[in-house]
């Protein structure tokens, strides 16, 4: 009876998500945790670096596979190839940048992984214990009397059967206690059923263990090591790190960490010393198969928090939206990259695609060098840049400005969107928001609004101020093909924005503008249409991954069918409801009139 209760909490909270009704879906109020990075120091590892040849791989076959990831529709935004080592091809496509650390998703676990590795290995933990040892004041579940008891093995196979799950985090503030009383589905250690609050478990685990937050217990013993230093964790309302997600890191902290397990937990510092970070056999053991996953979830097997990505020993770290860390021990190969992609764990990722690159002995042999390739190589290093998003209505070409003496034609402002210059223009009633929507899921942080906006148009850039409760954020927009810079606080939270703007026409006198709003620290970009009306303006907003993308992906992590069919089919059946599913998986349009001018 608890067990169908949480499952309809769980369902009337997304049926308020879905219909708008945002300020009460969470019994806790939004606490942020993110730290201001500005200027961001860089604080990644420094890796030694190879030419290709030098390694038995081709330049030309790294090029190849850096313009594979684009023309396949990943939406890379980083990529890395190390080999022995040493790192062969790194690059970033503008604006994203190697000094910024970015949310990997569950690419976290992995790294709890980790945590849990070199607890185990300091004696403070058993995977056979029970989970309840940890927990004397917390009461047992529900489920307990019919099952044998939960231990620290299961969380880490994602074998626990417990039915709290991601899509149940915003009903109680103190998700330990809800973990603990919750209901299983199936006998512990009987079958695979994915689930991030497994891994919260274990960082509340470590916490109680160790008496550090995971963060403090991880800079000595593993951060430290690798020269990783901005990395952050997000925590829950009570403090305790999210354990499945949540994590920050750069590339580099992502490559050295992939290094790491490949060398099976030994680390060379830069003094010489050779170090065992994580214990050998906990790195064996965290890298094989221990339970086979659903066909959905890739269907090649599941280790300690890693997936088991081919039957040959390779295994990846995997985060939604693209982030991986693939690690190929036959081939002392190892292959990063991060993205904005519609992909979420193994399957439709660019996992494939890193094998077919780099899983074979056809990709390797002793080559001479090859001072042409290696040139291209770099040239394309260098002028890697995320692919611009076109506009979703028609273009037309613009009228440009007189040239003159000092530069060239550079496209103006048309005119019917200049009546708006330095406009303040008051919106209705909204729940706009720079800050992609899946964020907003992810952190609880969802916009208040937006009250007004003013432009400040120019030839090359403009600057665009929203306004809304509590918050005024200048967006500075490159009009010229060129991202430019800025910085904006939503709900407590600073993030750097770089932001290019086209203009086009979408029906006769009609200029419309088109935001692509990069987030260098997110997978996610935010998407604006401003469509300029004589007395009005309509303002689009849109997501890539899109809304529908993000909210299948969460879906998929969050267990939807975990939920009891008949509630489920009850839902489905309900017009409204696949109505109000339909507003929020597509593009939202609100508006403002411009207020009379004296």
């Amino acid at each position: 009876m608890a067990d169908l209760k949480l499952k309809l909490m769980s369902l009337n909270s997304s049926r308020k998500l879905l219909t708008g009704e945002l300020d009460s879906i969470c019994s806790y109020p939004y606490r942020p945790c993110k730290p201001v990075l500005d200027p961001v120091p860089d604080g990644s590892p420094v890796l030694p670096q190879a030419e290709p040849e030098e390694m038995g791989l081709s330049s030309a076959h790294i090029e190849s596979f850096f313009r594979a990831l684009e023309l396949h529709g990943y939406r890379p935004h980083s990529a890395m190839v190390l080999r022995r080592g040493k790192v062969l091809a790194e690059g970033y496509w503008a604006p994203y940048r190697s000094d910024c650390p970015q949310s990997v998703y569950s690419l976290s676990k992995s790294v709890l992984s980790m945590a849990v590795g070199i607890a185990a290995g300091e004696g403070r933990l058993s995977l056979d214990d029970p989970l309840d040892k940890f927990f004397p004041e917390h009461p047992h579940s529900l489920g307990a009397d019919l099952y044998r008891p939960l231990v620290l093995g299961d969380l880490l196979t994602m074998r626990s059967g417990v039915d709290f799950n991601e899509s149940c985090i915003f009903l109680f503030e103190d998700w330990v206690t809800a973990y603990l009383s919750a209901g299983r589905s199936f006998e512990p250690g009987s079958q695979f059923l994915y689930n991030s609050l497994n891994s919260y478990m274990l960082a509340a685990v470590l916490r109680n263990v160790t008496g550090q937050t995971l963060m403090e217990y991880l800079t000595p013993r593993l951060f430290e090591p690798l020269g990783i230093r901005n990395a952050w964790w997000e925590t829950c309302p009570k403090g305790i790190e999210k354990g499945g997600w949540g994590l920050h890191l750069t590339t580099r902290d992502m490559a050295a960490l992939g290094q790491l397990m490949l060398q099976r937990g030994a680390w060379t510092g830069p003094d010489g010393e050779r170090r065992q970070l994580i214990p050998e056999l906990w790195v064996r053991e965290a890298t094989r198969s221990h339970t086979k996953t659903r066909p959905e979830d890739g269907g090649r097997g599941y280790g300690y928090h890693n997936w088991i990505v081919s039957s040959k020993g390779d295994y990846e770290f995997n985060g939604a939206f693209g982030q991986l860390v693939v690690v190929l021990p036959r081939y002392e190969t190892v292959v990063v990259v991060t993205a904005g992609s519609t992909c979420s764990f193994v399957s439709g990722s660019a996992s494939d695609l890193i094998l077919a690159y780099f899983g074979s002995d056809a990709c390797y042999a002793e080559l001479p060098r090859n001072t042409a390739a290696l040139r291209s190589l770099r040239r394309t290093l260098r002028s890697l840049k995320v692919l611009q998003i076109t506009p979703p209505v028609p273009a037309r070409s613009l009228p440009t400005a007189p040239p003159d003496k000092t530069r060239s034609a550079m496209p103006a402002v048309p005119p019917e969107a200049m009546r708006y210059h330095n406009i303040t223009m008051p919106m209705k009633k909204n729940r706009a928001g720079l800050l992609p929507f899946v964020q907003q899921i992810a952190h609880n942080n969802y916009s208040p609004g937006i009250t007004d906006i003013r432009f400040s148009l120019g030839v090359d850039s403009c600057t665009l101020t929203f306004i809304g409760p509590g918050e005024k954020n200048k967006l500075t927009v490159g009009t010229d093909g060129r991202p430019r810079h800025s910085v904006i606080t939503t709900g407590g939270e600073q993030y750097h924005v770089y932001t290019v703007g086209s203009w086009s026409y979408k029906r006769p006198q009609r200029p419309l503008l088109h935001l692509t709003v990069t987030f260098p620290e997110l997978p996610n970009t935010r998407l604006v249409d401003i469509l300029f009306h004589p007395d009005t303006v309509s303002l689009r907003f849109d997501e890539r991954p899109g809304r529908s993308d993000c909210l299948s992906i969460l879906s998929g992590l969050m267990n939807a069918k975990a939920l009891d069919k008949v509630v489920v089919d009850l839902t489905l059946k309900n017009h409204q409801f696949l109505s109000a599913f339909a507003r929020v998986a597509t593009p939202i349009i609100y508006s403002g009139r411009r207020p009379p001018q004296p």
